[in-house]
């Protein structure tokens, strides 16, 4: 008997788990999206599942980036910041290079928020 090709089973269904989030609620989607990078950038399975990204077209390798680098802080894609946080690849990436002392203080105090631009958290992430 034949087994099937566990690999590939996988690695179509992460793509799946991808197509399914990217076309979505657009609510946290980035945010879950770099959850779900972040899981499978864990995996062994990652450098074929990161090829069928892009020849999916699902998402630019400049997206697949800034995913794996938000999801790295770990406080940033908890749930506890989700509704303060914009739904912007580039503002998240800025923003992940705070600790989660000061993504109390900066969401406590509004200056997070999830209308926030770009410049603003170059500024934040400067100044810290």
């Amino acid at each position: 008997m034949d087994h099937p090709n566990l690999t590939t089973t996988s690695v179509a269904n992460a793509i799946e788990q991808l197509r399914t989030l990217i076309n979505g609620s657009p609510k946290h989607r980035i945010l879950n999206l770099a959850n779900l990078i972040n899981q499978f950038y864990q995996s062994p399975n990652w450098p074929q599942i990161h090829t069928e990204i892009c020849n999916n077209h699902l998402l630019s390798m400049g997206q697949v980036s800034l995913l794996i680098g938000i999801s790295r802080n770990k406080a940033l894609i908890s749930e506890k910041y989700q509704e303060f946080l914009p739904n912007s690849y580039n503002i998240l990436y800025q923003l992940s290079f705070l600790n989660q002392k000061q993504l109390d203080r900066y969401t406590q105090s509004g200056i997070i928020h999830p209308a926030m631009n770009l410049t603003a958290a170059k500024k934040i992430k400067n100044n810290v």
